[in-house]
């Protein structure tokens, strides 16, 4: 039983001192990398991005995409730790890369309530633009005679829709009264 302790208490001493070897050991190598300022790749294409931060010695790493309007697809968006930020050499930044603007296709609105035409506008993230009025034989007062751009186009996000709406049949005395304008 007595050799059984003594070598048990010696395994427990050696593991102490294999542990307490390997800390020292892995500490020392993680301490040994330069620091370093991480330069800035926010506005870059991936593939320069990638070059410029593994000439200063870091990794990339994509994060994800974004819809961005304002910047072309593959450019980066972000970074992670931000530009100018001492850190340790090998360290992996993540980016975030755009995708360009969300493209959406208008929906068609002819035929349709101008209350209807705005919530399907506003149901696809597009915006009701410059609303004109024309008579029209055809269509109810209220409802939607064209619209501008076309139903099946794409679009930016948040774009405008302009749209034509009818104010039912023409009056009688109306088309007189511009006949009657038109000849003075």
């Amino acid at each position: 039983m007595k050799t059984l302790i003594k070598l048990l208490v010696a395994l427990i001493v050696i593991a102490g001192a294999a542990y307490y070897s390997l800390n020292m050991v892995m500490t020392a190598v993680v301490h040994s990398k330069k620091e370093a300022a991480l330069p800035d790749v926010k506005g870059k294409s991936i593939a320069d991005a990638l070059d410029t931060l593994s000439a200063a010695g870091f990794g990339m790493k994509k994060e994800g995409e974004e819809f961005n309007q304002n910047v072309a697809p593959g450019v980066v968006l972000r970074q992670s730790p931000p530009a100018g930020m001492s850190v340790k050499e090998g360290k992996v930044v993540k980016v975030t890369i755009s995708r360009g603007s969300e493209m959406i296709y208008v929906p068609d609105l002819v035929g349709q309530t101008v209350r209807a035409a705005d919530i399907a506008l506003k149901s696809v993230k597009l915006m009701m633009g410059e609303i004109s009025r024309q008579y029209s034989a055809t269509a109810e007062k209220g409802m939607v005679l064209s619209q501008d751009p076309a139903a099946g186009t794409a679009a930016d996000k948040d774009a405008v829709v302009n749209l034509v709406i009818s104010d039912g049949p023409q009056p009688a005395g109306a088309a007189q009264a511009d006949s009657a304008r038109s000849d003075k």
